[in-house]
């Protein structure tokens, strides 16, 4: 009925099944053996001979489990077959075979192998067609989407356009306008709108985002313009005088110079030293004494470099916010131009027995070691002053007014007024 046949091409022919067996010793491993009649398998018994047999049968075959997700865990990937005078087996590689249901954790597509190994008296059982496809589909991603950056101005620096996506579940990547697509977030300079394009490239177990978009926009700078008060100069009628300090850049506008003040200790006498003139930049953190034709100076903010100057020094200090007064010995000064009695004697520094200076003020700080110090100091048309006394006086306060977007804010003594005289934030 067969031929039993070993790796060497030694055949010993069978008439039934199991009536002719054969040592194995003398040709190897029994798995070396195999039927030419497709009826039959080859088993090897307890004595190590391998006979022919008929092979174990399949009655129910294993099936796909369908519609399996990643959810992180091993899940079985079929059901179960039945065999018949054997045990199911399964591979997932169609090399190593066990008894148990096989698992998937991963998204993918499994192909898994099943047969019948036969009992003691049948032969192993593979159908022609054993093998079955299982998919483990991937899942949407957890993730939080990338976000427009508002309120962004022009500052002549890159300034990044989004916040950034994150997610544990695959990477976002971003892209400007008809760029190339990368992982770092995008950046803007020139004042415009740029269209950010960003998508989601999941890992192996999670879904794409498709590509989405938003625009952002880097605005021109708001205008701001700070308009101060100037004291007249009761010795030269064509002059008013202003004092001022901030943290930003400002052009200097018509009809206006900007000095820096130094100080002669030996008779307290001021020396003015021109650092910027009309259309200059006025370099930000500049405690300066400004000169101009009008009661208004008016002062536009810029992100354009300052106008270079000469190294000089100077004996005043500024505050952008405003700064107590309480240092012991000491005696703060303040530009003003009026005394208690209304009676306008000059332009100069008064003494101030206030608490606090407002903001954007520049003022002189001198060292009285216990001493009295002179009321004032005042600046002659010359630019040049000499100390006098003065009963004490706190000062009165130049006022500065900003207009930003349009909107008119008065600032005085560090506090904030609209038009309507309300005050603000």
């Amino acid at each position: 009925i067969g031929t039993l046949t070993n790796t060497e091409e030694i055949g010993v022919s069978m008439e039934t099944p199991g009536e002719f067996t054969t040592d194995l010793s003398a040709y190897g491993n029994a798995s070396n053996f195999s039927s030419d009649d497709p009826a039959y398998g080859v088993i090897i018994n307890s004595n190590n001979e391998a006979q022919l047999a008929t092979p174990a049968t399949l009655s129910d075959a294993p099936t796909a489990i369908s519609n399996l997700e990643y959810d992180g865990n091993a899940q079985a990937l079929v059901n179960g077959g039945t065999a018949v005078n054997g045990t199911m087996a399964y591979s997932l590689d169609g090399t190593n075979w066990s008894a148990s249901i096989p698992t998937g954790t991963n998204a993918g597509t499994y192909t898994v192998y099943y047969m019948v190994q036969g009992d003691a008296t049948h032969a192993d059982y593979i159908p022609a067609s054993n093998t079955i496809e299982v998919t483990i589909a991937k899942v949407a991603p957890e993730v939080t989407a990338p976000t427009a950056i508002d309120n962004l101005e022009y500052t002549a620096a890159d300034q990044t356009l989004v916040t950034a996506g994150s997610s544990e579940h695959g990477v976002w990547w971003y892209k400007v306008n008809d760029g190339d697509y990368a992982t770092t977030l995008p950046v803007g300079n020139a004042a415009g709108d740029y269209t950010v394009y960003y998508k989601f490239i999941g890992d192996n177990n999670h879904t794409d985002i498709n590509e989405a978009s938003f625009v952002v926009t880097i605005a021109v700078p708001a205008v701001v313009v700070k308009e101060i008060n100037a004291f007249p100069d009761p010795n030269n009628a064509s002059n008013y005088y202003a004092s001022f300090y901030d943290n930003k850049n400002y052009i200097v506008p018509a009809g206006c110079e900007v000095f820096a003040l130094n100080l002669n200790e030996g008779d307290d006498a001021f020396t003015m030293k021109r650092l910027w003139a009309a259309g200059d930049i006025m370099a930000a953190n500049s405690a300066v004494i400004m000169r101009a034709h009008s009661n208004k100076i008016s002062l536009t903010e810029t992100t354009d470099d300052a106008t270079p100057t000469e190294s000089y020094t100077s004996v005043l200090s500024g505050t952008v916010s405003g700064i107590a007064c309480n240092e012991a010995n000491t005696a703060y000064y303040v530009l003003s131009g009026q005394s208690t009695d209304g009676v306008l004697v000059g332009v100069g520094f008064y003494r101030y027995v206030g608490s606090t200076i407002p903001a954007n003020k520049a003022y002189y700080k001198k060292s009285t070691g216990g001493n009295s110090a002179p009321r004032r100091i005042l600046l002659n048309k010359e630019g040049e002053q000499t100390a006098t006394g003065i009963e004490n006086t706190e000062a009165e306060w130049q006022s500065v007014k900003t207009i930003k977007n349009g909107q008119l804010i008065i600032i005085k003594n560090g506090v904030k007024y609209n038009v309507q005289g309300q005050i603000v934030k």
